[in-house]
C-alpha cells in the first residue's frame, strides 16, 4: 500500500500507534480500614498523605512483560518519531509489517504473563520471608493468578489523524492545524537526536565499522521514508544515500570514508542543513526547468517534492508533547 493519499494534508498520511498494554505494578494499595485498622486514628488525613501499597512480588519478577513492551517501542521508534502525546508516527509500510509481526508480541506477553502466574505462589513467599510482623497482612493481600491476569493487557492502539470539524475557522479546527504542523518538527527532532548519539560514538575515530555505517544508513532511510510531509527532505536525503551508496560494502572503513559518514551525521544533527539543501535543489530543478523544459531529476520524481502552491515553514520548532486539541 502506498503512502500517498489524494485530497489529504501530508500529517495525515501518517499512521499512529500506541500501546496498550499493561502490566501488574506487583502491588496493592494498602487498606487503612483493614490493614492499619490498629493505627489509623494515629494515621494523617487521607487528603494529607496517601496509605501506600503492599509490595506482593519483586518488579523484577515483571521485568519479562516489561520488555514486550519495550521491544514494541524500539520497533516502532526504528523507523517512526515520537508524536501526538504518547503516540509513534510510523508508514503505512511499517505499520502493515509491524501488524504482521504483533501476534509474536502478543505470544511473547502472554508466555511471561502465564509464568509469574504459574510461579506466584513461589514469588509471594520471596517478599513473605522478608515481611516480618507484617506477613500476615501480605497473605490478606495476595491477588489469586486470574486476577494478576485482570491487571494486565496487551493490545495496541491504530488510527490516522483527521479533522473532529468541517468548519476550518472552528476552536477544533485551528487545534488541528496545530497539531498536524508538528509532524515535521517533530520527525526532524527524532532524526536530530538519533544522528547526535551516532555522532558522539564515532567523533574522534578514524575508523569505522560497517555496523555502524549500518545505522547511518537505516537513519538516512527513515527520514526518506517521511519524505511526504515536506518537500525538501527528498532531495537532502538523495544526496545523503549517494554518499552513503560509494562507501564499501565490506571491511573496515578508511579514514576519508569515516570522515564521509560523520559528514553526514553532521547534517541530519542540524535539521536546518536539510532544509536549506533542500531548497537549494528544488531551486536548481525549477531553475533547470524554465530554462530547458526538462521535468524531473535522476535522483528522484519531482512530485515528490516539488508539490504545487508549497509555502516552505520560516522557523522549524522542537516537537511539542502531547495533543493539543484536548478532547
Amino acid at each position: 500500500m502506498s503512502n500517498s493519499i489524494q485530497g489529504t494534508i501530508p500529517a495525515e498520511q501518517l499512521v499512529v500507534m500506541s500501546n496498550r498494554i499493561r502490566v501488574w505494578s506487583g502491588t496493592v494499595k494498602i487498606s487503612r480500614e483493614s490493614d492499619l485498622a490498629a493505627i489509623k486514628d494515629e494515621l494523617p488525613p487521607k487528603n494529607l498523605a496517601s496509605d501506600g501499597r503492599w509490595t506482593l512480588i519483586e518488579s523484577k519478577h515483571l521485568a519479562g512483560l516489561e520488555s514486550v513492551r519495550k521491544s514494541i517501542e524500539r520497533d516502532l521508534k526504528d523507523e517512526g518519531f515520537s508524536y501526538v502525546g504518547c503516540g509513534i508516527a510510523v508508514t503505512t509500510e511499517k505499520c502493515q509489517r509491524f501488524l504482521a509481526a504483533l501476534p509474536n508480541y502478543e505470544q511473547d506477553f502472554n508466555t511471561a504473563l502465564d509464568d509469574v502466574c504459574r510461579n506466584l505462589s513461589g514469588l509471594y513467599q520471596e517478599m513473605l520471608d522478608k515481611a516480618g510482623t507484617w506477613k500476615q497482612a501480605l497473605i490478606d493481600s495476595q491477588l489469586t493468578p486470574q486476577q494478576v491476569k485482570d491487571r494486565c493487557q496487551f493490545g495496541m492502539a491504530v488510527f490516522r489523524m483527521a479533522s473532529p470539524d468541517m468548519d476550518p475557522d472552528s476552536v477544533a479546527s485551528q487545534q488541528y492545524r496545530n497539531t498536524v504542523s508538528e509532524a515535521f518538527p517533530a520527525l526532524l527532532d527524532s532524526v536530530a537526536k538519533d544522528a547526535y548519539r551516532l555522532l558522539d560514538t564515532y567523533r574522534g575515530k578514524s575508523r569505522m565499522l560497517q555496523s555502524q555505517l549500518e545505522n547511518i544508513r537505516k537513519l538516512v532511510t527513515k527520514l526518506k521514508a517521511f519524505a511526504f510531509l515536506d518537500p525538501r527532505v527528498g532531495p537532502a536525503t538523495a544526496g545523503m544515500q549517494a554518499v552513503l551508496a560509494n562507501m564499501p560494502v565490506t571491511g573496515v572503513l578508511n579514514e576519508v570514508n569515516a570522515s564521509m559518514c560523520v559528514a553526514v551525521l553532521e547534517q541530519l544533527v542540524r535539521p536546518e542543513t536539510i532544509i536549506q539543501h533542500g531548497v537549494g535543489v528544488i531551486a536548481d530543478v525549477t531553475s533547470q526547468r524554465q530554462s530547458s523544459n526538462q521535468a524531473g531529476l535522476p535522483f528522484a520524481d519531482a512530485q515528490d517534492f516539488l508539490p504545487p502552491a508549497f509555502t516552505a515553514p520560516s522557523v522549524v520548532q522542537p516537537a511539542k508533547a502531547g495533543l493539543l486539541m484536548g478532547m
